[in-house]
């Protein structure tokens, strides 16, 4: 018995997909970026491809406030929601996660030359897990929407350009005046964790081949 019981133990651990670094859009730029926060009235989202099917479990985003929030601030509420693709902008809602997003000091500061009342603002990185986890196809455009949802703050959240351009637009939403998605040049900063999930035809492979190699083995030491 104890034989099935650890063979049934190894096959799970072959098959049950690893942690992984999905997708990276970083670091972040010190000199530009868009309002993102309810207070503005404005959300943005930026699009995203996956080369293999996927499970998103956590994001991480980078941005600033202005006027600054100051160093006791250590988490912050965000909208976090993914959206699919309808013509090149975002489309139906898919996921939706209110999340507390974990607030670090990344060390740079903002350096903006057209308008110099935001420079020297901290730029921080923000960290959460989604209250549940999105499921992305393999070559599938998603847009990730993230914004500022924290009413216990008057701060205007800036979400913060990538540094490493993939030369695609972003999507701009103006609650107030302009209710419809509009596109705008510019990659935000943000990168993705989770699972891949395997290819079936691998997983079956590697399944047969620890049977066949534990068959083996119990028939040796039978």
């Amino acid at each position: 018995m104890s034989r099935f019981i650890t063979l049934s133990l190894i096959v799970c651990a072959i098959t049950w997909p690893a942690h992984a670094d999905l997708y990276d859009q970083a670091p972040p730029m010190t000199s530009s970026g868009y309002y993102s926060n309810l207070d503005s009235g404005m959300r943005i989202a930026d699009e995203f491809t996956l080369s293999q099917p996927a499970v998103i479990t956590g994001v991480t985003w980078y941005g600033f406030f202005f006027p600054e929030i100051g160093q006791d601030m250590t988490s912050v509420l965000f909208d976090v929601s993914f959206f699919t693709d309808a013509a090149d902008l975002p489309g139906t809602r898919i996921s939706q996660s209110i999340v507390s997003a974990t607030v670090s000091d990344t060390g740079l500061n903002v350096a903006y030359p057209v308008d110099k009342s935001y420079n020297g603002n901290n730029i921080y990185e923000f960290t959460a897990d989604l209250a549940s986890p999105v499921a992305v196809a393999a070559d599938q455009t998603v847009w990730l929407s993230i914004v500022d949802a924290d009413s216990d703050t008057t701060m205007r959240w800036v979400w913060s350009a990538e540094t490493l351009s993939k030369a695609t637009d972003i999507a701009i939403f103006n609650i107030a005046n302009n209710p419809i998605w509009q596109v705008a040049a510019g990659d935000r900063a943000f990168s993705l964790t989770g699972y891949i999930v395997p290819v079936p035809g691998a997983v079956l492979l590697g399944v047969l081949g620890l049977g066949q190699g534990a068959m083996l083995l119990l028939r040796r030491n039978s």
